[in-house]
């Protein structure tokens, strides 16, 4: 009964997993600034999305969004920390390369917006909005005339 009501309290389109986990591979291809395929240590191939951040939509910010997720880290080993398996199999969750974490990098870089969620502790949520904030400031990627594009 307590499972059905946790179900209950997800986002649409999330299935809740029991608890974070991880997962290290290698990453195989990149498809937009929130999107990549990677190749386990057990030779599966897995569809990860970026939590917490939006890339953006026009044509000419997603392709520099995609690029700069491309070359953070295009065929090299990364490590997701992921608690949502989207219905068609997709990990939701956090990409870390060399001690970045490549999702607030995004964000740091203008390339994609903030999404707040209740998953993410107050203080991690607070460095994504500064970072959004700075990005803006900057006039950074999509902030660069002051507008989301």
């Amino acid at each position: 009964m307590h499972l059905f009501l946790l179900f209950l309290l997800l986002p649409p389109g999330l299935v809740a997993a029991e608890t974070s986990a991880s997962i290290t591979g290698q990453v195989i291809a990149v498809e937009s600034g929130n999107q990549l395929h990677l190749s386990t240590q057990d030779g599966r191939q897995r569809i990860i999305l970026l939590a917490h951040i939006e890339p953006p939509t026009t044509s000419h910010s997603a392709n520099n969004a995609r690029k700069l997720l491309q070359t953070l880290v295009a065929g090299r080993f990364v490590t997701v920390i992921y608690s949502s398996l989207m219905p068609d199999g997709a990990l939701l969750g956090t990409l870390f390369h060399g001690g970045a974490e490549i999702n607030l990098r995004m964000v740091q870089a203008g390339l994609a917006r903030f999404v707040p969620d209740s998953t993410l502790d107050p203080a991690h949520a607070r460095r994504y909005r500064q970072a959004e904030s700075r990005a803006r400031q900057y006039g950074m990627g999509i902030w660069k005339s002051g507008r989301r594009r």
